[in-house]
């Protein structure tokens, strides 16, 4: 347990932050802005060939680009760290996946 008695969510992962928060936090109006800017490169992204992949069969593609991004987290909400991939496939088309991951994850 820290000080100041803040309770920890899952992983740390969240970046929906408060006082009593650790720092680095942001606050739930910064957290909603980030989502509405993830929502609008989402679609620009899709106008320019990378739409976001999220079910369906399976792609097989290669891996062009990675860069930071955030997502909303369906069981709470909350707004987490994640990691948008982009893919070109076989047939010249091209998709964008997106991780959420912790601060850290490891390749293997």
């Amino acid at each position: 347990r820290g000080r100041g008695g803040y309770k920890k969510t899952l992983n740390g992962n969240y970046m929906n932050g408060d006082r009593g928060k650790p720092e680095g936090a942001v606050s739930a109006e910064e957290s909603n802005k980030k989502l509405l800017q993830t929502r609008a490169e989402d679609a620009l992204e899709e106008q320019l060939g990378f739409p976001l992949f999220t079910d369906g069969e399976d792609k097989l593609g290669w891996l062009m680009n990675m860069q930071p991004s955030s997502a909303e987290d369906k069981d709470t909400g909350q707004n987490v760290s994640a990691v948008d991939c982009y893919y070109m496939c076989q047939d010249g088309t091209m998709f964008k996946s997106r991780q959420p991951f912790a601060p850290y994850f490891y390749l293997q």
